[in-house]
């Protein structure tokens, strides 16, 4: 059992990860506001996610201009099948960062 758990924040950790890459990678800075970096911020970007080819839930990614630069959202869904049981896990996490893309704040909440 505490293998499955370690495995479990695990995937959890490389989600948040993941988020702040995505974030860094894709955000336009705040000084470029055509019509079409609003839009990329906007539209959210969803990932199905798959464990040894099955389907085991989604990510939802999305950025929006704020005040102080942009702000990234990461929400993610996972369900599995550990022997006979089915365990679900929700993850919502979102980074702040100014316009030149230094981080601001984070955070984290996690429930299942």
């Amino acid at each position: 059992m505490l293998r499955f758990a370690a495995k479990i924040f695990g995937i959890v950790a490389a989600f948040f990860v993941a988020s702040v890459c995505v974030a860094r990678q894709t955000s336009p800075t705040v000084d470029s506001q055509s019509a079409t970096a609003v839009m990329a911020l906007d539209a959210p970007r969803w990932y199905f996610i798959t464990l040894n080819a099955v389907p085991a839930g989604w990510m939802k990614v999305q950025s929006k201009i704020i005040s102080q630069g942009f702000r990234t959202e990461t929400e993610t869904h996972l369900r599995m099948a550990r022997e006979k049981q089915i365990i679900g896990m929700n993850t919502s996490s979102w980074i702040e960062e100014d316009s030149e893309g230094r981080p601001l704040r984070a955070g984290q909440t996690q429930t299942g």
